[in-house]
């Protein structure tokens, strides 16, 4: 066994995330060597389950912080939007489907690249197929 193994082992070890070998929570191993996203949080307050309607408050302070067309920012902020587009709770997709339209309406290229993506368009198409029932169909058809 490799020093460095050994030593993130040991590392790992004294923050109790594996005893030896055995890791014990996976999840805080992925984000310990991963940057959070910055957007995450904010997108979170947008689209919150507990909202009664739109917050736009949190909106357009999204709008605004994507306001430099940074393409790192917009891929950040459509990342942390496409966990919202398939959260269980139907509210929470609406909210983060009005987000989408809010940001695609004020801000720039960058934005529009991510939101038209083949990732973001995948995410938006599985949420409507699995979500869509015969009587929706019907009307679709007319």
């Amino acid at each position: 066994m490799g020093y460095e193994l050994r030593l993130l082992v040991h590392v790992m070890t004294m923050r109790g995330l594996c005893q030896g070998w055995r890791f014990y929570d996976t999840s805080t191993l992925s984000t310990m060597f991963r940057a959070p996203n910055p957007f995450e949080e904010l997108v979170n307050k947008a689209t919150d389950e507990n909202l009664t309607t739109e917050n736009w408050e949190f909106n357009l302070e999204l709008c605004d912080r994507l306001a430099s067309n940074d393409e790192s920012d917009a891929r950040k902020c459509i990342a942390a939007l496409q966990k919202r587009v398939v959260h269980r709770n139907a509210n929470v997709q609406l909210y983060a489907i009005t987000l989408t339209d809010t940001l695609s309406k004020n801000c720039g290229d960058a934005i529009h690249h991510e939101i038209a993506s083949r990732a973001f368009m995948h995410t938006l198409s599985k949420v409507c197929l699995l979500y869509t029932s015969d009587a929706a169909d019907d009307l679709l058809c007319v």
